[in-house]
């Protein structure tokens, strides 16, 4: 639009100066989207590599650990853990008083 705009004052509102500057306005816009579009495409690529490092890395802590353990060790370690449930009121208008409940986990 801004192409157009300046075209048309440029040639004094010539229908053709007018569609010149569009068509002008048209492939800075693209180049500039396509600029920002590859930043972006490097960056979700980053992001996607690092999560891929991070979880192979997980992995690897994971299974090191289980090998460290002894034979009478598995069956993991049992840990406790206090959780509070919220108070709600559901589409009916039935209310629920917050509960405390604890939870036993096997890492």
């Amino acid at each position: 639009a801004a192409g157009a705009a300046i075209g048309g004052v440029a040639t004094g509102g010539n229908p053709v100066g007018i569609g010149a500057g569009a068509a002008g306005g048209l492939v800075v816009g693209a180049g500039l989207n396509a600029i920002g579009d590859s930043r972006v495409r490097s960056a979700a690529e980053e992001g996607y590599q690092k999560g891929q490092s991070d979880s192979i890395k997980q992995h690897y802590w994971m299974l090191q650990a289980q090998q460290e353990r002894t034979q009478s060790d598995t069956a993991g370690v049992q840990h406790y853990y206090d959780v509070t449930i919220p108070p709600t009121v559901d589409n009916y208008g039935v209310r629920r008083v917050p509960a405390r409940v604890t939870l036993p986990i096997v890492e």
